[in-house]
């Protein structure tokens, strides 16, 4: 189990890792604000989130997000594996 508590969805350690690829393009935001907003689905660079090890605490979250080519390759980029129940 991880080190620190759990959060609403059960789940724990989720930051600081490294930076997680996401399925969306970079791009600008809606104007408006919008619960989990969507970057375009084509595009040069792909979204990177979460920040990783050698980051500050104050920028270790999810909210967090940089682009990065989508054939990058490093120690400080990586994904999560997911299941379904």
């Amino acid at each position: 189990m991880g080190e620190k508590l759990t959060n609403a969805f059960g789940l724990c350690d989720m930051h600081g890792n490294v930076w997680e690829w996401c399925g969306d393009a970079y791009g600008a935001y809606p104007e408006n604000a919008e619960t989990d907003p969507q970057g375009p689905v084509s595009g040069t660079y792909r979204v990177v989130r979460g920040e990783c090890f050698l980051s500050g605490h104050w920028d270790v979250r999810s909210a967090v997000r940089a682009l990065n080519l989508p054939d990058a390759k490093g120690p400080l980029t990586g994904m999560r594996v997911l299941m379904t129940p």
